[in-house]
């Protein structure tokens, strides 16, 4: 016995509702149809009714985005669409990939199909409620839409007010960027590698903006004058072709990668040469490909100067006997070690000036200056030798004001000198 699928369909309805009222089948049905031919209408039943995986067709994650699946039905689209693809299997393939984008790109067909796994395109009668023909201007039609939603400026106007594609590298040019520094490299200059997000030529298309081997075609609809006109009111108005923004040509095949601008972001590393003198907070304007990037330099602090613009402050020691008797001392440079003179009787907070040992000023002449502050360093353990040292110096001192630890009693009276007012 050949069945159809309306007659498949039909017969296990009945059956099914039989069996829910009475608990088992019409014995005359049975009888007439046959046990093996009643399990042979059940199983074509359930593959008829047995959806597709309409996330493996467009090959996405079943939590991905509406974007994601937009995005992926226009790229298989366009690759077994039936102008494309000569195959005999595109346009059935074509056809299969509008199914799956119309059920997932709807909220509610979505919903519904994650909960229940049924084929929304399985009617009663077991059949699509479109034809082969319906279904192929169906799917033309929702391809168009998604190429007006993706690429409706693409080659064509600037595209999206960017005129460039995002890509993996992220979803904006990098404008500007904050480099950290160390204090030698921003005073005596250095080289560093970047890593920036620029806008270049599609290395797909060669800035076509054209699927390979594709090219732009006439506007169709201003038959590649770029202007269209009309007649209203005795009046005829001309005015931009919508279609291809005045330009006269069509992208009908718009690369893959960069979506028909031409242009894609791509991260770019590149070496700047920073110039000896730059300050913590200083901007400089690199040029990275074609694009201009601003690097803001964020300088660490050194652990020996301190910085005043272009000169250095230095903090020195010396021992209390330099301090009294005089001597020299190394002072540490930007350039490299530098020994000054200390003259006898220096006191604490005492300065001395390096002139142009500073550091040099960007775009500009001249070197700043390195200050050196001395601080006496006073020793906190003693050896014995060292304090009897100091206690024969402090007997011969004239100008003690109070005592001096360690001095004999008749020795700390005869020392102690009292001020004016007493």
């Amino acid at each position: 016995m050949s069945l159809t699928v309306k007659q498949i369909t039909r017969l296990y309805s009945l059956l099914s509702l039989n069996f829910k009222r009475t608990g088992y089948l019409l014995p005359t049905v049975q009888r007439h149809i046959g046990t093996e031919k009643l399990n042979h209408i059940r199983q074509l039943h359930t593959s008829l009714r047995l959806s597709k995986d309409y996330y493996k067709i467009l090959g996405v994650d079943k939590k991905a985005s509406a974007k994601e699946i937009k995005k992926a039905y226009y790229k298989l689209a366009k690759q077994y669409h039936p102008d494309v693809n000569k195959d005999k299997s595109a346009p059935e393939k074509f056809r299969e990939l509008t199914q799956a984008y119309e059920v997932l790109s709807d909220e509610s067909k979505r919903a519904h199909y994650d909960s229940t796994g049924d084929n929304p395109f399985a009617s009663a009668g077991g059949s699509s409620n479109y034809g082969a023909s319906d279904w192929q201007k169906k799917a033309e039609e929702m391809y168009e839409q998604v190429y007006k939603d993706f690429f409706r400026r693409s080659g064509i106007n600037t595209g999206w007010g960017k005129g460039f594609a995002e890509s993996y590298a992220g979803f904006d040019r990098t404008s500007q960027i904050v480099l950290s520094i160390t204090f030698e490299e921003a005073v005596r200059g250095a080289s560093k590698e970047i890593n920036v997000n620029v806008v270049d030529n599609c290395g797909r298309c060669g800035g076509s903006g054209c699927e390979p081997p594709y090219k732009k075609v006439l506007c169709p609809y201003c038959n590649g004058t770029g202007m269209i006109t009309s007649k209203q009111g005795g009046f005829i108005f001309s005015s931009s072709c919508d279609r291809c923004s005045g330009t006269g040509s069509y992208n009908k095949n718009p690369c893959m990668d960069c979506e028909g601008h031409g242009k894609i972001l791509q991260n770019r590393s590149s070496t700047i040469n920073i110039p000896a003198g730059i300050d913590n907070g200083d901007s400089i304007k690199y040029k990275v490909g074609s694009q201009d990037v601003y690097v803001t330099f964020q300088v660490s602090p050194s652990k020996i100067h301190v910085r005043d613009k272009y000169d250095i402050y230095t903090d020195v020691s010396i021992s209390l006997t330099q301090a009294a008797l005089g001597g020299t001392v190394v002072v540490p440079g930007l350039k490299g070690d530098t020994t000054i003179n200390i003259p006898k009787g220096t006191s604490s907070h005492s300065r001395f000036a390096l002139k142009g040992h500073g550091i040099k000023r960007v775009n500009d002449y001249g070197i700043g200056d390195q200050y050196i502050n001395i601080k006496v360093h006073i020793p906190k353990n003693l050896t014995e030798k060292q304090k009897k040292a100091l206690l024969m110096f402090a007997e011969d001192e004239t100008d003690i004001n109070g005592t001096v630890s360690g001095l004999k009693e008749g020795l700390d009276k005869k020392k102690v000198k009292f001020s004016e007012k007493d």
